[in-house]
C-alpha cells in the first residue's frame, strides 16, 4: 500500500460575467484577509468557488456569484469551458475541476466580498493587460472563440 497522498477532489461552478457592453468582469485575489487564497495579487477572470456536498450546479453557481460579487440577476447562458488546477489550501493537496459558464447581467456595481479587493469591467482587448490566473484565461478564450 503507497503512503502518497491523493489530492481531494473537488468541483467548482465558475461564471464568466458579461455586461451589455461586451465587457468581462475580473476581479484581484485579496492578499492576507482571504484565507484560502493560493493567488494574492492575480486575476480572476470568473466568479465562483467549489460546490458544497448535496448542492446542485445552479445553486452553487448562483450562490458564488452572489457572495464574490453582489450580483444577484443574472442569467447562465452555455457552459463554455472545462479547467483544472492542483492548488495547496491549508496545507491539503486538491485537485480542482471547475465548469466555466457564461453569464450575462446588466448590473455594474459590484460589491466584493473579502476574496477580491479590486474589480474592473473589461472590454477583450484589455484583457492582455491584467495577469489572469490561467484556467480562466483559457475559459475567457473559449468564451471568445465561441462568439466566432
Amino acid at each position: 500500500m503507497s503512503d502518497k497522498k491523493v489530492p481531494m477532489l473537488q468541483v467548482a461552478a465558475k461564471a464568466i460575467i458579461v455586461n451589455p457592453e461586451g465587457k468581462v468582469l475580473i476581479m484581484r485575489e485579496a492578499g492576507e484577509s482571504y484565507e484560502e487564497g493560493t493567488n494574492a495579487g492575480l486575476y480572476h477572470g470568473a466568479a465562483g468557488g467549489r460546490i458544497n456536498p448535496e448542492e446542485a450546479f445552479p445553486d452553487a453557481l448562483k450562490r458564488e456569484v452572489e457572495e464574490e460579487t453582489g450580483i444577484t440577476d443574472f442569467e447562465p447562458l452555455y457552459p463554455v469551458h472545462v479547467g483544472e488546477w492542483w492548488p495547496v489550501i491549508k496545507e491539503v493537496k486538491r485537485h480542482i475541476v471547475a465548469i466555466f459558464v457564461v453569464c450575462k447581467t446588466s448590473i455594474q456595481d459590484v460589491q466584493l466580498s473579502d476574496e477580491h479587493d479590486e474589480y474592473h469591467w473589461v472590454t477583450i482587448e484589455e484583457l492582455d493587460n491584467f495577469n489572469l490566473l490561467a484556467p480562466d484565461r483559457a475559459a475567457i478564450h473559449a468564451y471568445i472563440a465561441s462568439r466566432t
